[in-house]
């Protein structure tokens, strides 16, 4: 709230809309308040709240949206970087088999690295998540989503990736 009064604070204007109905934009950004103002027919103002029910859900969608892009790409370019070394000895460039690496092993996207080592492909991406999504209970992810792209029989590693709260001005 302390967010979007500041925002209105600093500048804000209201604009007609062609479906009638006039919209609030706050902030030197212009964003815009996802719930329009209508007018009755006796000329009465009112907040058009189902409307903006439709918008909030909207821009929730695709912020969700952007968010299951962004991790595509992560993983592309994670496996564009694995696949430019060889790993564990074997002289072979090929694409990772999985997300995570058996222990000891650099057969996955993402590895333990020691001090002095180079990170693994995905080390940055599950920094981030680990302080913005990614759920732990004690040191294992908990289970939702399967990480593997090939077949690991006696291993399955699973990650929740939940989208955290943010405010409406991150958008």
């Amino acid at each position: 709230m302390q967010d979007f009064v500041a925002a209105y604070d600093q500048m804000h204007r209201w604009r007609e809309i062609k479906a009638g109905g006039a919209m609030l934009f706050t902030g030197a950004d212009n964003y815009p308040f996802p719930i329009p103002l209508g007018q009755n027919p006796s000329g009465q103002w009112y907040f058009a709240t189902t409307a903006g029910k439709d918008e909030i859900l909207a821009r929730h969608i695709g912020q969700g949206e952007l968010t299951a892009l962004a991790a595509c790409q992560a993983l592309a370019d994670a496996q564009q970087q694995y696949f430019g070394q060889t790993h564990d000895r074997d002289g072979v460039k090929q694409y990772a088999q999985k997300l995570i690496s058996d222990e000891g092993k650099q057969n996955g996207l993402y590895w333990p690295v020691s001090e002095g080592e180079s990170s693994s492909p995905l080390e940055d991406v599950r920094n981030f998540a680990k302080s913005c999504w990614l759920h732990n209970a004690g040191a294992k992810p908990q289970p939702s989503m399967a990480t593997t792209f090939g077949s690991s029989p006696n291993r399955e590693t699973r990650l929740r990736v939940a989208r955290r709260p943010t405010s409406w001005t991150e958008r």
